[in-house]
């Protein structure tokens, strides 16, 4: 399996493989990440912006399970942004993002969006490790 690496940082974005029958797909997503750290889930509507932060720390991954989103990357260290359009309904892919980076989602199309997460600590309220991006 093949890694684009995106200019922000060392960023990655993964083609996954789906398993499609008469039932639908399925795809292995977060399979050397775990055990330690959080999956999450979810849910954007049309025109719904998330994100807009970054971690010092923390490294998560995305995978789009359904809608269309566009991934704002932006690497704090050069300014450098990238964007990419990740299309849940058509293609699987993970796209990983590493700390310091900010990333921000917004979903487009006329569907909300499902989205599964994968971050290697869990939450602590006393130190979230989650800054917005002025």
């Amino acid at each position: 399996m093949s890694q684009e690496k995106i200019a922000s940082g060392e960023a990655a974005l993964t083609p996954l493989v789906r398993k499609s029958d008469q039932r639908g797909w399925l795809s292995e997503i977060f399979c050397q990440e775990l055990p330690k750290g959080l999956v999450y889930g979810f849910q954007s509507k049309p025109g719904a912006v998330r994100g807009g932060h970054y971690h010092t720390r923390k490294s998560e991954s995305f995978c789009v399970l359904k809608g269309t989103v566009k991934a704002v990357l932006k690497n704090r260290l050069t300014g450098e942004s990238t964007e990419h359009i990740l299309d849940g309904t058509n293609r699987t892919q993970k796209l990983l993002v590493p700390p310091g980076t900010t990333h921000t989602f917004t979903t487009l199309g006329p569907e909300d969006s499902l989205i599964i997460a994968y971050v290697d600590e869990t939450f602590n309220s006393d130190d979230p490790d989650t800054f917005l991006d002025p």
